[in-house]
């Protein structure tokens, strides 16, 4: 058995702290929560929410009593005597979901700084960037997100619990910019847009819908989803398979993919005009935490046109998708429901897993990985399973065909207060069978402080366990992964 380091240098997260100088626009007309709403604004729905609510809540299934617009998010820290701006006879006990689809010019990493009084979430395109929630006085929280030239959506959850003060500010960094307040106006489309960083050249079968801009769409197209996951017993259509795979742990907190993979073998194909097929995926996942808060979503909108003489490939294979959370120690539940538009038919999947706290010397979890993804010109160094502008996915069944030439992709976390090196020890079995065994000596960490691993499968068929420990300084972790290699 062959076994290398991957040689990388992903580039560490910064998270730098907000300078508090920020200038205001001169040419606002309407006042923070105006009733009249005009396109290109943030809009608003506000809910009632009970007393004692210590959290956001989930506004699905929850019906707004109003609606308010802005340019801005700028309140800053008041007395709750005075309101929230727009907020009619409400002063306390109330929630605002904001939405709004932004132009971006300038590719790049943007940093999000929210002040809120009492809880707040930024989520963009549907990936939470910052978390403020909970009952506080003002507090302000960070977060940056890597975005293509392009359209993108925003959404802010706010709630205004018991009395005292209210306050939610939107500030935003560009690229090598300063901090200065998040203003829409400053994110419109240009009138002649230039092509985006899609997918749509690099892979020509796969097409985003354009509902997924625009917030009432996004609400109607995770519809048939959120029925699946609501219904009681559970629907199974057709299978998939969904997986949350343990990464870097942080201070506090550890970053986990989660992977969906569908089969399109079960995924209806209805024949279109000039021997192009169709076929319509709706993805949707929240994650829950063990009161079954859901404190992770994202869905997405998948329309496929497929050329005739590339279908029967896609139905032998399959279509994967992963999403990177962050996640509290704690247990957790991921909902996962995938929605076929074409069949009228959805299945749902659940999977629980315990997240421990970080401490240490740390191993991630073992991927079985199938191919590579280019993701050139599009990357995220946040994502762990992306290399030098490619993007590993997993095999989630844990089988895969020999001639494939599969590799078992993982990441070592030393710890850095320890002088010892790591020392990488793998045993592979077959059949039951360890077939070989090797130790070596880990290479020094990439800037981010993790040692990218992949091994090479033997290829030759059959049911495999590899088992991957690390040692350093008298500490140990250990990972082992049960898969298939076949024939055909």
């Amino acid at each position: 058995m062959r076994c290398w380091p991957l040689v990388l240098l992903l580039p560490a997260v910064l998270w730098p702290p907000p300078a508090r100088a920020i200038k205001r626009r001169k040419d606002t007309f309407l006042d923070f929560g105006s009733p009249a709403c005009f396109a290109g604004m943030i809009q608003g729905a506000v809910y009632d929410l009970p007393e004692n609510t210590i959290r956001l809540p989930s506004f699905q299934a929850m019906a707004p009593v109003s609606h308010i617009c802005t340019y801005t998010l700028d309140v800053p820290t008041r007395s709750w005597t005075i309101g929230m701006p727009g907020v009619i006879d409400r002063l306390e006990w109330f929630a605002i979901d904001y939405h709004a689809d932004f132009w971006v010019e300038e590719p790049g990493k943007y940093t999000f700084s929210i002040d809120s009084d009492d809880g707040s979430n930024l989520y963009i395109d549907g990936r939470l960037i910052v978390y403020n929630d909970g009952v506080h006085q003002t507090e302000n929280a960070i977060g940056t997100v890597k975005l293509a030239v392009g359209m993108h959506h925003l959404e802010v959850a706010y709630f205004q619990g018991p009395k005292y003060e209210v306050a939610l500010v939107l500030n935003v960094t560009r690229p090598n910019g300063k901090l200065k307040l998040f203003d829409i106006r400053d994110y419109r489309m240009p009138a002649q847009a230039p092509p985006t960083a899609m997918d749509d050249e690099q892979r020509p079968i796969l097409r985003r819908a354009e509902s997924a801009h625009d917030p009432l769409a996004a609400r109607l197209f995770e519809q048939a989803a959120l029925e699946a996951l609501k219904a009681n017993p559970p629907p199974r259509a057709f299978d998939f398979s969904v997986s949350a795979f343990r990464f870097r742990p942080g201070p506090g907190n550890t970053q986990y993919s989660i992977a969906l993979e569908v089969p399109g073998a079960g995924i209806k194909v209805t024949p279109g005009a000039g021997q192009v097929h169709r076929l319509h995926i709706v993805l949707l996942a929240l994650v829950r935490d063990a009161a079954g808060r859901v404190v992770e979503k994202f869905s997405q909108d998948f329309p496929f046109a497929i050329p005739e003489s590339r279908l029967p490939a896609f139905q032998a294979g399959s279509f994967s998708y992963t999403r990177t959370v962050v996640l509290a120690p704690g247990r957790y539940t991921v909902e996962a429901a995938v929605a076929d538009r074409e069949a009228g038919q959805a299945s749902v999947r659940k999977v629980e897993f315990e997240n421990p706290a970080p401490y240490g010397l740390a191993l991630s979890d073992l991927l079985l990985v199938k191919k590579l993804e280019d993701v050139s010109g599009r990357t995220d160094a946040a994502d762990p399973l992306e290399y030098r502008g490619k993007r590993a996915l997993p095999e989630l069944s844990g089988a895969v065909r020999a001639s494939a030439h599969p590799f078992v992709y993982f990441l070592v976390y030393p710890d850095a207060a320890v002088d010892a090196k790591p020392r990488l020890e793998v045993s592979l079995a077959l059949e039951g069978v360890e077939v070989a065994r090797q130790t070596a000596d880990l290479p020094p960490p990439d800037e981010s402080g993790a040692i990218p691993m992949s091994l090479a499968t033997v290829p030759a068929p059959g049911n495999y366990r590899i088992r991957i420990a690390v040692e350093q300084g008298g500490q140990r972790a250990e990972r082992v992964l049960d898969y298939s290699l076949t024939a055909q």
